[in-house]
């Protein structure tokens, strides 16, 4: 291996590991305020004037700080499918 490879490969991961930690990626620590959810596919319904879906949401707070209220927004064409 060139003496030069080696230099440049360190320089590579350096700069790797700086980009992660100013970029606030959670692999160094655990942020104050993070949720992860699973969302399972619905379960549909339908008659002839219209169909029910009914979607289970699994919620998880991952963060450090307690967070008592979540509030989940699904966007318009999701709803209307």
């Amino acid at each position: 291996m060139f003496p030069w490879a080696r230099w440049g490969a360190r320089a590579l991961v350096a700069a790797g590991v700086i980009l992660l930690w100013s970029a606030g990626v959670s692999i160094f620590g655990q942020p104050a305020r993070e949720v992860l959810y699973d969302a399972a596919p619905p379960l549909v319904a339908c008659h002839p004037r219209g169909c029910v879906a009914l979607y289970r949401l699994v919620v998880g707070n991952s963060g450090t700080e307690v967070q008592r209220q979540v509030t989940v927004r699904l966007r318009r064409a999701v709803v209307e499918r």
